[in-house]
This record gives structure tokens, sequence and C-alpha cells, in this order.
């Protein structure tokens, strides 16, 4: 009954982010609810986190007139209260000892983790390699990065503006 409540109140919280980048748009609560939902219940049963793409499409299609990257940066104002409570979690469990010390990753029984921590110069090749890409990509694209950020910043306008009072 809790997770179902965190999570109705998480995709009412996603519903005002969107309600601030679209303020002219009038678009239903329980369709954003029910892409929030699709998206959980999809990333329980599909590793790689699937579901956001379910979640992206889904509600881009519930707004009428809205975009993918507006949609999807409204995922990022979540995101800011995720990181958050994340660091207070991540600094009690260190403090408390119940998360291993980072030497002690490449011990574990999780590929990925152990793998990057065991080969660590190929971990500083693949994160260089990754943002020379982005860097070409990014000159690549120019022409179309300034409309893109403009619906990004649109996508976060919660996170910059006060709400409207009505008169």
């Amino acid at each position: 009954m809790c997770f179902g409540l965190n999570l109705t109140l998480r995709s009412r919280a996603f519903f005002n982010s969107l309600r601030a980048a679209y303020p002219s748009v009038r678009f239903q609560w329980r369709r954003i609810w029910g892409a929030y939902w699709a998206a959980v219940g999809f990333n329980n049963v599909v590793p790689a986190r699937g579901g956001d793409v379910i979640k992206l499409f889904l509600t881009r299609s519930s707004i009428p007139g809205s975009s993918y990257p507006t949609v999807a940066a409204a995922f990022f104002v979540e995101s800011v209260f995720d990181v958050t409570v994340g660091v207070f979690v991540l600094i009690f469990a260190f403090t408390r000892g119940v998360f291993p010390k980072p030497p002690d990753f490449a011990k574990l029984n999780a590929f990925e983790i152990s793998y990057f921590a065991q080969h660590f110069r190929f971990t500083l090749f693949l994160i260089t390699l990754i943002a020379v890409l982005a860097l070409v990509a990014f000159a690549l694209l120019s022409s179309r990065v300034k409309a893109f950020w403009a619906r990004v910043r649109q996508g976060v306008t919660i996170l910059r503006e006060p709400p409207a009072v009505p008169a």
C-alpha cells in the first residue's frame, strides 16, 4: 500500500512538472498516472529501465502538442529529488558499514561493477571515449541543438519559475 501511495505521489509531482512546462495545455493526471505505473511495472519485470521509454511515449501522447525533449527533461525534475535523497542514503549506508568500501568493489559478484573496478585503465579509456563521442555528436548536431535545449528548458520550467498565483 505504501509503494502504491509513493508511486501515486511521484506521478502527481511528475504531472505538476509537466503542467508547468505546458501551462496552456489541458491534460489529465490519470493518463500521467497510468504512464507512470506502466513504466514502473515494466521496469520491475525487464531490466535496463525500458519502462522509461514507455513512460516517455505514453506521456508525450497524453499531452497535445508536446515534444519528447520537453517530456524527457521533466524526468530530470524527479531525478533532482532522487539524487538528493540518494546521497543521504549512501552516506548513511557508508557510516553504518553496510555498503562495501570502494576498494572492495572488485570483489563484488556484480559483473559490471567488478569488471570496471578490476580493469581501471579500460574504465578510464571508456569514459574518455564516451566524452569524445559526446563532443563529436554535439558538434555534428549543433544546428538542432538550440531548438533541443529550448524544449529541455521548457521541461524544467518548474525548477526555474515560481508557480503563478491565480488572481
